[in-house]
């Protein structure tokens, strides 16, 4: 999801830092974004930043396509397998995200 959706103009990545979005409205706005990311053609939806378990659960969830995921502190490859991430990534060392 970081590409930018072309009917909107607006990144789809809302858990990164530095978008503006507040923390309490980061799942909202992501599922908004992602489903506008499908109906433009996505195959699938890569919310990065997404650390919280509840957050990728919701995700997967409410988007009903393959999300992919980042490995972290709350999710491991285990944790991801179960909530039904479809793809994964380590997080670097270091990122800021």
């Amino acid at each position: 999801m970081e590409d930018t959706d072309h009917r909107t103009g607006e990144l789809v990545d809302a858990f990164l830092g530095d978008r503006g979005i507040q923390e309490p409205e980061r799942v909202a706005e992501a599922i908004r974004r992602g489903r506008l990311y499908r109906e433009a053609g996505a195959d699938c939806v890569y919310p990065i930043g997404v650390r919280r378990r509840d957050d990728i659960a919701a995700l997967v969830s409410e988007l009903a396509c393959p999300v992919n995921g980042n490995v972290g502190e709350e999710l491991d490859l285990a944790a991801l397998r179960e909530l039904g991430v479809a793809r994964s990534a380590p997080v670097v060392s270091g990122d800021s995200r």
